[in-house]
């Protein structure tokens, strides 16, 4: 028979192997840590699949598409597959921002077959299109927010009330296909109609059985939000999450400008954002920079990883 003292002794060292296979490598708690390639976008315009190597080499296995770069499902699962990456979210605007590529609004169906061929889970509508029109705004390029001015400057609270809607008609019809749906932010949501903030329109009138929420706590930081309180206010909604940090020279704006850099090296408190995030039913986390970019985007998501792995 076990003593009393072997036996504490026994279910110490037990709880010492929980813990430590909790930190296991390439995870926060059980949350895979993933990243969503749009980091790497230049990189792999250049060699899709070299880059694809490159990453699985800094030790991601989970990753996330911008896009589809004109690949067929079943070579964009060929290439992910050779390269020891899963994929089970992918990006897809509402209208396409260049030829050749999907829309939600404009090629719903087609978007559904590549998402089941590719055996996707989720498909994410990354931005809102609030144009009364087809045709993109002139704007120019070199003037920070010109972007976000002239797509969002003119919209107003009905055209966001219209916009969640679509959001319920597509997530009922990827429902129907077996898929998942959900609304990725940036800051333009952020903007206020009456006192009330666009994106907490967006998460009032979406029925959370056919939408959830891929929080970037990167871009709710940079207008003005925090991400630990809608966590806390909005459990069950988030089950995808950018991983992105912003330095404190980050000044609150809704015009799609942020300040980021690697994750640890930015403001956000991560410990208490991520263990919020799991206890609230984030499945995902990918970590996201977005450019221009101090040093080479590899070794951003490098450097991001290694934190976020030593994190419990």
């Amino acid at each position: 028979m076990f003593s009393r003292r072997e036996f504490v002794g026994s279910a110490a060292a037990g709880l010492m192997v929980s813990a430590m296979g909790r930190a296991r490598d390439g995870h926060v708690g059980a949350l895979p840590i993933g990243t969503q390639l749009y980091t790497v976008d230049a990189e792999l315009k250049k060699d899709f699949e070299g880059t694809l190597r490159k990453v699985a080499a800094i030790g991601y296995r989970d990753v996330e598409l911008p896009g589809f770069y004109g690949r067929s499902a079943a070579d964009m699962r060929r290439a992910l597959h050779s390269a020891g990456l899963s994929c089970e979210s992918a990006h897809v605007p509402q209208r396409p921002w260049d030829a050749g590529s999907f829309g939600l609004a404009t090629d719903l169906e087609a978007v559904v077959r590549y998402a089941n061929e590719l055996r996707l889970r989720y498909v994410v509508c990354p931005m809102p299109w609030l144009l009364h029109t087809n045709t993109m705004p002139t704007f120019d390029q070199s003037v920070p927010g010109a972007f976000a001015k002239a797509l969002y400057s003119a919209a107003t609270r009905e055209d966001w009330l219209q916009f969640a809607q679509f959001l319920n008609k597509t997530g009922a019809r990827m429902r129907r296909a077996g898929l998942k749906f959900a609304y990725h932010n940036h800051n333009i949501e952020f903007r206020e109609f009456a006192g009330q903030r666009a994106y907490d329109l967006l998460l009032e009138h979406t029925d959370p059985a056919l939408v959830d929420f891929e929080m970037d706590a990167g871009w709710i930081t940079a207008g003005g939000g925090d991400a630990l309180t809608y966590l806390k206010h909005h459990p069950r909604r988030y089950r995808l999450m950018h991983v992105k940090d912003v330095k404190k020279s980050q000044q609150a704006n809704t015009e799609l400008m942020i300040d980021g850099t690697e994750v640890g090296k930015g403001t956000i408190d991560w410990r208490a954002v991520l263990k919020q995030a799991e206890a609230g039913g984030v499945k995902h986390l990918y970590v996201e920079l977005d450019p221009p970019y101090a040093i080479p985007a590899l070794e951003s998501i490098r450097i991001s990883r290694d934190y976020l792995n030593q994190l419990m």
